[in-house]
């Protein structure tokens, strides 16, 4: 998605008034430098003027675990979804967190190590990444993905 947002594209050609040849115009979008994390809003939701009401766009999308961008890693680090809705868009929002859990693993410190986490109203609840990236839910309610840069692999821990 982000990679054919940052392809090189060549644009119509175009008359300008000065020059009587049409001329090709060339596209690039890149960045000066990368950021350590990035951010992605879906737009899950329109305006219906005629119904003067909100339509949520309950697509599913697949939400990737890693990004490499040029020559940087990504890793999925959080997702805020909607969660528990219905015909009025009821509901509240949800996250899911990948919590860096190096200090609480005893006998492991030489890895990094990571726990998946539904963080709602009431407690912490472990999740597995299945559940935390794949679930149906997720994939339709999810309307904010973080990427944290990464310099080493982290070794995510599957536990309910």
């Amino acid at each position: 998605m982000l990679n054919k947002r940052l392809e090189r594209k060549s644009v119509k050609a175009r008359n300008y008034e000065h020059c009587t040849m049409k001329t090709t115009q060339i596209e690039e979008q890149t960045f000066i430098r990368l950021p350590e994390v990035m951010i992605f809003q879906l737009e899950r939701k329109s305006y219906n003027i005629e119904a003067n009401a909100s339509d949520h766009n309950g697509t599913s999308v697949v939400i990737n675990k890693s990004l490499t961008i040029g020559n940087k890693q990504y890793q999925l680090r959080s997702i805020i979804y909607h969660k528990g809705a219905d015909e009025n868009m009821y509901g509240h929002f949800t996250c899911n967190c990948l919590v860096d859990c190096r200090p609480f693993v005893t006998g492991r410190r030489s890895k990094n190590y990571a726990q998946w986490f539904e963080f709602d109203e009431d407690k912490p609840i472990p999740l597995t990444e299945d559940d935390a990236i794949s679930s149906d839910e997720v994939k339709k309610g999810c309307s904010l993905l973080f990427y944290q840069q990464r310099e080493k692999k982290i070794e995510v821990i599957n536990g309910n």
